[in-house]
């Protein structure tokens, strides 16, 4: 009678435990394709964080506080010398305000102001034809000549000094004893009374202790009295 062979719970374990830890290292690992694919996304993940840190970092800066485009750094459109406020930069328009709009080293230069209003109006007659605005003195002013007189004449010349298209009105030729007649022809008499009449010096009397021995006015009253 032959021997069959037996197993017993011990021989079942044995051989469990052996067939469970044959292959330790392939349990739960991913194929080699995918790992190889996540290794390549990684690099290339980390590629692009330092190519975009590479950009930012070669980006031109501009330091404008003011915010006009204009400061220190090749980011900006040029220099600016007042960081304080949008108005002042190199190639700004030079305005009539006592300050260094366009950066220059000059402060309203003659030439290249432009106002933000309107200039003085400047009168257009007489003496004052061809005056033009100017900024003096961080104002608008006109460039009238030295012969312009404001609001009334006060040199009868035969000029409009005053700019508002009538010659010397505010002098009467009729009676005016300095511009008897005309401008300039004083009416006077030796050691006589005069007046202008219809602009005409006339001798109206002597003064004290003289009297007019000739009749001949012209000449005043040429004679003592005592």
């Amino acid at each position: 009678m032959s021997r069959r062979a037996s197993y017993g719970p011990s021989a079942l374990f044995a051989a469990t435990f052996f067939l469970g830890c044959a292959a330790p290292e392939s349990i739960g690992d991913p194929p080699d394709g995918r790992a190889e694919a996540d290794d390549a996304g990684a690099r290339r993940a980390a590629e692009d964080r330092a190519g975009d840190g590479g950009d930012a970092a070669s980006s031109p800066v501009c330091v404008d506080p003011d915010g006009d485009g204009h400061g220190e750094g090749d980011g900006c459109a040029d220099l600016d010398c007042d960081e304080t406020t949008s108005e002042v930069h190199f190639g700004a328009h030079e305005m009539c305000n006592g300050r260094d709009d366009d950066c220059d080293l000059r402060v309203d230069e003659v030439g290249g102001l432009v106002d933000s209003g309107s200039p003085e109006v400047c009168l257009e007659q007489g003496v004052c034809v061809g005056a033009r605005g100017v900024c003096d003195d961080a104002q608008w002013l006109c460039d009238y000549s030295a012969a312009y007189e404001p609001r009334f004449e006060r040199s009868c010349d035969l000029l409009d000094n005053d700019c508002d298209g009538i010659v010397d009105e505010d002098f009467d030729l009729e009676h005016d004893l300095e511009h008897c007649g005309v401008c300039g022809r004083r009416c006077a008499r030796p050691k006589a009374v005069v007046e202008c009449l219809a602009g005409d010096c006339r001798v109206s009397g002597c003064e004290a202790g003289w009297i007019d021995l000739n009749g001949r006015p012209e000449d005043g009253c040429e004679m003592a009295s005592r």
